[in-house]
């Protein structure tokens, strides 16, 4: 919705973009960069592959992160039939998925065609990323709907982009990579229990309870399901647990007319969002039969999920 003059406000201006502070300016990507569309050297020449060391960079390894590696690597016979890029070339990717982003983190880097690279010019490049990066829907309506989208290298050149003084780039920018770096870092640090986890899963699950360095004292046996304690037992899981029981089929709908209706997808990283999983219509009699109790193991029995687990 746009705004009315007198609710703009105070020390901004109403641009094609929406309000932006007085002393920023919009301007097309073409005024602030060179752009590059990257060029893929021929897949039948092995001398421009084999053994390469130098990153070519598909929209796959874009994921808004500084680019240091990827997927496939180049010759320097391959270079000479593309298009190198600078350390900070800021990359697009304008061909079927529109709007993936990423910021060149080595010396010598080359793309494929599918991605257009702007090389700055009095621009801060991470500012620049950020705004494509918030700009994505704007990308995508300027791309050309055929069987592929495509954001050509003219139309791209011609997406407006915030331009505000160089300090305050630099300052947003910053703010942002630190954020960002953040995120990244708690990642890893998640990533690295969960590797933590598997560990004390495959230690538990072998010899018991007991340190490290006494498993050497635990008498083993080997089983159907492999090594554990030798005091253990196989059992089946219908001698622990009720009859399993499928769950209920029925349309989901964001409208709260019965319980809420979780699927296998609403369940990421062993954790539900209760606020975001619908609701679905359901007869008292049947309610009775399908409603979750506290303590139930779910288990996902079909699809790429198979085995997929939540208490």
């Amino acid at each position: 919705m746009r705004l009315t003059e007198a609710e703009i406000p105070f020390g901004f201006k109403m641009t094609e973009l929406g309000p932006l502070p007085e002393e920023w300016r919009v301007v097309r990507l073409g005024e602030v960069g060179e752009v590059i569309t990257g060029r893929t050297p021929s897949t039948a020449r092995r001398e421009y592959w084999d053994n390469g060391t130098i990153p070519f960079i598909t929209p796959p390894d874009l994921d808004g992160r500084p680019i240091r590696r990827a997927n496939r690597t180049i010759t320097k016979e391959g270079l000479k039939e593309s298009r190198p890029l600078p350390r900070g070339a800021v990359l697009v990717s304008c061909v079927g998925y529109i709007g993936k982003i990423g910021v060149t983190d080595v010396d010598l880097t080359v793309t494929n065609q599918q991605i257009n690279a702007i090389i700055p010019k009095n621009m801060n490049n991470w500012f620049l990323a950020y705004a494509l990066m918030h700009e994505d829907d704007l990308l995508a309506n300027r791309a050309r709907m055929t069987t592929v989208p495509i954001l050509n290298k003219t139309n791209f050149e011609k997406v407006p982009i915030p331009l505000p003084p160089l300090s305050e780039q630099r300052a947003i920018a910053h703010v942002l990579r630190a954020v960002q770096e953040a995120k990244e870092a708690t990642e890893r640090v998640i990533a690295a229990m969960r590797e933590l986890k598997k560990s004390l899963m495959r230690h538990l699950f072998t010899y018991g309870p007991v340190p490290a360095d006494q498993t050497d004292r635990v008498a083993m046996q080997e089983t159907e399901i492999g090594s554990f304690p030798a005091h253990w037992r196989v059992v089946r899981l219908g001698e622990v647990a009720e009859k399993p029981q499928y769950g209920y089929t029925a349309s989901a709908t964001k409208e709260p007319v019965g319980p809420r209706f979780l699927r296998i997808t609403d369940i990421q990283n062993d954790q539900v969002n209760w606020s975001t999983v619908p609701f679905c219509a359901i007869e008292d009699d049947s309610l009775e039969k399908y409603q979750l109790r506290r303590g139930d193991i779910l288990f996902a029995r079909i699809g790429a999920t198979t085995g997929k687990t939540y208490i």
